[in-house]
């Protein structure tokens, strides 16, 4: 079964900012700063940040480079006394000789950053709930000592029409197309990593390459075949109360690794209480019934 995705958008805008540094000595000072050009955006859209790391003053050190990941940059979206963690694990999978398997981050890129010769990042992302809201970048890769920086906060409106205040994705499929409501208050890191793969269509095209009757149907591998994910992981987001009933979409993982989820995603044709607390679902089927009941009974 092929599935393209498109996402449920609602209109335009961006954000300001300012820096700060955190934890660097005055010999060898570094700012972090977190840049955005408007203050209100519209519900869908991006929120084009840019992440800049500068030396101000010493000799130049070995970093990381800059990217969405958490030996690098990390963003805490906050919305009111909600705090939302957006970073990436880049990494593979490993097995221990007591045969337990752990997730071991890769070593990232370095960069030599120099005084007045800053580091930049481009790093637009989705607005995902409604309101108004802060973002604050952290750093975590420098290579002497393990100094944290953090940004200055960028405040941002967040803005949408009356009646479209949920984000949400269609998934079309060639039996037709389901709707889903995405739940970023529960699980903001999956649904902007799920809602970014789509927007850059990297599940155009995909099959759903397993299908179990009464079970779920999953979708969203590159490889077709279980294996694939993009070049990262996401750390999972689970809530016992979610229930994985029929018409929940929620992520799938490497079952004994909580932060290996990627691309692959299943919708839930039944009801599966041991998949509660374990996985992380992230909205609900509002439309398309009948798709999910035409590919979940498909001979296999």
């Amino acid at each position: 079964m092929k599935l393209l995705l498109g996402i449920i958008l609602c209109a335009a805008a961006a954000t300001a900012f300012f820096p700060r540094s955190a934890g660097a000595s005055p010999e060898e000072e570094v700012v972090l700063g977190l840049t955005c050009a408007e203050e209100t955006v519209a519900l869908g859209r991006e929120i084009p940040l840019e992440v800049q790391l500068v030396k101000k003053k010493g000799r130049p050190v070995t970093v990381n480079s800059l990217r969405l990941a958490r030996n690098s940059v990390t963003l805490l979206v906050t919305f009111g006394t909600s705090t939302h963690e957006v970073t990436r694990i880049y990494g593979r999978e490993v097995r221990r000789s007591d045969d337990t398997f752990v997730l071991e981050d890769e070593t990232p890129p370095k960069s030599v950053l120099r005084r007045a010769r800053p580091l930049h990042l481009d790093l637009p992302v989705l607005a995902l709930r409604p309101g108004k809201c802060s973002i604050q970048a952290v750093y975590t890769g420098m290579e002497e000592g393990r100094v944290r920086l953090e940004s200055e906060k960028v405040e941002i409106e967040i803005t949408a029409e009356t009646g479209r205040n949920r984000i949400g994705a269609v998934l079309e499929t060639s039996e037709g197309a389901m709707t889903f409501e995405l739940w970023p208050e529960e699980a903001f890191g999956t649904v902007l990593n799920f809602l970014t793969l789509a927007k850059a269509r990297r599940y155009d095209g995909l099959t759903f390459h397993r299908i179990i009757r009464t079970g779920y149907i999953q979708g969203g591998d590159p490889k077709g075949d279980g294996t694939g994910r993009p070049d990262w992981t996401i750390p999972g987001e689970f809530h016992k109360s979610i229930r994985h009933e029929k018409g929940v979409i929620s992520m799938a993982r490497a079952a004994p690794l909580p932060d290996s989820a990627g691309s692959q995603f299943f919708i839930c044709h039944g009801t599966a209480t041991s998949l509660d607390g374990q996985y992380t679902a992230f909205g609900q089927l509002v439309k398309g019934d009948d798709v999910l009941e035409k590919i979940a009974t498909s001979p296999v």
